[in-house]
């Protein structure tokens, strides 16, 4: 009876002979908050995933880039003061700052001087013309996710100005279609896309039969950056 309400409530499908979690975040969620609940557990995780203190003093776990069980676990820990401490330091260098932006993002309630110490950071990338572009919109798309206004227009600015490489401001312009919601950053992701259509058409379709996957995967790109005619015209004159 009760394995019958379950399937029925949507959250676990049979796969075998057993009950499988639809939604893995939901499987990782319940995960951490059952090793959290166990103190010899939890003990173990922390070393493991923080590690020694030398270790820990330099950057933020590598286990934490692609892990929702590890995000749930370092979430768990942020209210502690030592660990507190630590996130802030992580927070100084690029990656750590968008790993702390990402976990803001989902939800987890950070110290506030951790969140500062991330957007310091970030800024400071975003308008550092010596660093590489990506790391650069990268740090944008993360203070989007702090809910820092200063990302958009940083990605904005990132994709009108033309001294940037079309390839990064292509990638600026598609940031812009995903998350603005601003006529004009949306206008700006518009020039950005007619521009890039524009150079393909000029340097890359007299070159198609060499280069055959080319064209097709610049209008995948077009036709991703939103969803009305306009894109998908644009998409349709590279072809």
């Amino acid at each position: 009876m009760c394995e019958e309400v379950l399937l029925r409530g949507g959250l676990v499908v049979r796969r075998g002979g057993s009950l499988e979690f639809v939604h893995q975040t939901l499987l990782e969620h319940l995960a951490a908050q059952a090793t959290v609940g166990d103190p010899e557990r939890n003990r173990t995780a922390y070393r493991s995933i923080v590690g020694g203190w030398p270790r820990r003093r330099r950057v933020a776990p590598l286990a934490a880039a692609e892990s929702p069980y590890v995000d749930f676990l370092v979430s768990s820990w942020s209210g502690r003061p030592g660990f507190a401490r630590l996130l802030a330091h992580w927070a100084k260098e690029l990656n750590g700052a968008q790993y702390v932006a990402r976990l803001s993002s989902e939800g987890a309630a950070l110290p506030r001087r951790v969140l500062r110490a991330a957007r310091r950071e970030l800024f400071a990338v975003v308008r550092d013309e010596r660093r590489d572009p990506f790391d650069r919109l990268r740090a944008a798309r993360a203070l989007v996710d702090l809910g820092d206004d200063r990302g958009t227009a940083e990605i904005s600015a990132f994709a009108a100005l033309p001294t940037h490489d079309l390839g990064s401001r292509l990638h600026a312009a598609e940031m812009l279609a995903d998350h603005a919601g601003i006529e004009h950053d949306r206008l700006v992701a518009v020039d950005v896309a007619r521009e890039a259509a524009g150079w393909f058409r000029q340097y890359v379709q007299p070159a198609r039969t060499a280069q055959p996957g080319s064209l097709a995967s610049f209008s995948v790109v077009i036709a991703n950056l939103a969803p009305d005619e306009l894109w998908r015209g644009l998409a349709r004159r590279t072809e």
